[in-house]
């Protein structure tokens, strides 16, 4: 099932290999809160330190 666009209906096209635009870890969709890491999470981690950032993942 494709997902639609709330305001106008349309098909909307998902990505093949979602990525966060800050930290480029796999993004999967969550049907209530929009895209989170792959690990279950909506921050993103410092990929040197592994710390807990501010940005919530974001697709590229």
């Amino acid at each position: 099932m494709t997902p639609t666009s709330v305001r106008t209906g349309a098909s909307t096209a998902q990505p093949t290999d979602p990525r966060c635009l800050h930290c480029k870890e796999p993004l999967v969709q969550d049907d209530i809160w929009g895209w989170m890491h792959e690990g279950q999470r909506y921050l993103c981690r410092d990929p040197r330190t592994g710390e807990l950032l501010t940005q919530a993942a974001t697709l590229i």
